[in-house]
C-alpha cells in the first residue's frame, strides 16, 4: 500500500494543507467544524487518504480538548501540537507568528519552524533533508533561545536535533509544567 506523501502526491499535499489551515483556524475559534466538513469532503478517495484524515481528526480532537482557545501563550499551543505529532500544523501556527515578529524572536521562531520541518521530513523518510533542517534549527535555537519564554525548555529540543530520531522529545506545554 502506498504511503501518504504530500511531497510527491498533489492530492495528499492539498488534503494536508487544507486540513492544517482549517485546524489552526478552528483552534483559534475553539471548534473543529470547518475541519470536519473538509474531512468529509475528502473522505472516500482511497485508504491512504482516509487513514491520514482519520488520524489527523483524532489528533486534532486531542489537542483541542487540551487547549484553551483564545487564551494562553502561543508557544504553549505550539508545544501541544508538537507533542501531538502535528509537525506540519506546528509549522503553520508558528509561521503566523513569524510573519509579525522581528529580530531574535523572529529567528527563534524560524528555528522552531525548521525543527518541525525536520520531523516533517523524517515522517517521509527524507533523511538528508531532515538532517539539514535539524542543523539549521539547532543553530537558530542556540543563537536565539533567549528570545523564547523562560519556561520553554530548549535543551531537550537542542539535544534531539543533534541526532534526530523518529520519536521527538515531549515538550512542557505551559509555565506550570516547567521545573
Amino acid at each position: 500500500m502506498p504511503a501518504f506523501d504530500p511531497f510527491n502526491d498533489r492530492l495528499a499535499r492539498d488534503i494536508r494543507n487544507e486540513l492544517s489551515t482549517a485546524f489552526i483556524a478552528g483552534l483559534h475559534a475553539g471548534s473543529l467544524s470547518g475541519v470536519e466538513e473538509l474531512a468529509a469532503a475528502h473522505t472516500g478517495r482511497g485508504d491512504v487518504y482516509d487513514g491520514y484524515i482519520a488520524d489527523r481528526l483524532r489528533r486534532y480532537r486531542l489537542v483541542l480538548a487540551a487547549s484553551d482557545p483564545g487564551h494562553g501563550e502561543p508557544l504553549e499551543l505550539f508545544c501541544r501540537l508538537w507533542n501531538g505529532g502535528l509537525f506540519f500544523e506546528t509549522h503553520e501556527l508558528l509561521e503566523e507568528m513569524w510573519h509579525t515578529a522581528a529580530g531574535s524572536r523572529k529567528r527563534a521562531l524560524q528555528a522552531l519552524i525548521r525543527a518541525a520541518g525536520c520531523y516533517i521530513h523524517l515522517e517521509q523518510n527524507h533523511l538528508k533533508a531532515a538532517m539539514s533542517m535539524a542543523a539549521k534549527a539547532r543553530r537558530g535555537l542556540l543563537d536565539n533561545r533567549t528570545a523564547l519564554p523562560p519556561w520553554f525548555e530548549t535543551q531537550a529540543l537542542l539535544d534531539c536535533l543533534r541526532q534526530p530520531q523518529t520519536t521527538p522529545p515531549q515538550l512542557p506545554c505551559r509555565r506550570e509544567e516547567h521545573r
